[in-house]
């Protein structure tokens, strides 16, 4: 069983590249970020993100694929979901408590068709939801 650490040292972790691959869990992609959004604009914490996921993938020896590694439509929506509330709230821990649904990682398929959602267009260039990002 992994000890979960606290939000500040998994973002330090997964900005020092020395996080664990089996500790990248679909939480630990939303509390990064948390972390990231509560000290960034949603811009510059999705720029933070992605580049963060790219070499960490690269540390782990993720071969990007069209259907694996990096996908930067899901990587944005999720930052997208997640900004507003890091202002509101103290730690990832509480936004899970309130909003227990982002825990599921087919979360986004109330926003994005299938298809879209898992298209090769939209693992390289964000494609925005049809339905307004919001919980």
């Amino acid at each position: 069983m992994v000890t979960e650490v606290s939000d500040s040292v998994l973002l330090e972790q997964f900005l020092q590249q020395t996080l664990p691959a089996a500790e990248w869990t679909h939480r630990a992609h939303l509390r990064v970020a948390f972390q990231l959004s509560k000290s960034h604009s949603l811009e510059a914490a999705f720029q933070q993100m992605k580049h963060g996921i790219l070499a960490l993938n690269k540390v782990h020896g993720v071969i990007e694929t069209p259907e694996r590694g990096y996908h930067e439509t899901i990587t944005y929506a999720w930052v997208q979901l997640i900004h507003p509330f890091a202002q509101q709230l103290n730690s990832s821990e509480a936004l899970f408590t309130q909003y227990p649904q982002l825990l599921q990682p087919t979360f986004l398929l109330q926003y994005y068709d299938r298809e879209v959602l898992h298209s090769l267009e939209a693992r390289k260039t964000y494609i925005p939801s049809q339905r307004e990002l919001m919980l």
